[in-house]
């Protein structure tokens, strides 16, 4: 019922989403609530930035305001890198052969 809630301002019927939706559009569904609450936090972030530059001039970019959770940078090793790029080579390969 809490996903549902989330989706009601999407247009999304009840009956529609209770008996027809499948997995992959409740998925996408969700992927685009987090996509237009990240999106409405970037353009706050930007007003706010555009608002504080007339002010100051240490500000150089809206980062400097504030950094979001979803910025921050994912830390994988070398061969972790190198692993998940020949998996992504043999998946494709793979697509490709059949």
């Amino acid at each position: 019922m809490e996903i549902y809630s989330q989706v009601v301002p999407h247009g999304i019927t009840p009956d529609y989403f209770f008996d027809q939706m499948t997995i992959p559009e409740v998925n996408a569904i969700c992927e685009n609530i987090k996509y237009q609450y990240r999106l409405s936090w970037e353009q706050t972030r930007f007003i706010s930035y555009i608002t504080a530059c007339t002010v100051s001039n240490k500000i150089k970019k809206p980062e400097d305001l504030v950094r979001f959770a979803w910025e921050k940078p994912v830390e994988i090793s070398q061969e972790e890198f190198i692993a998940r790029g020949r998996e992504l080579i043999d998946n494709y390969n793979s697509i490709n052969t059949n």
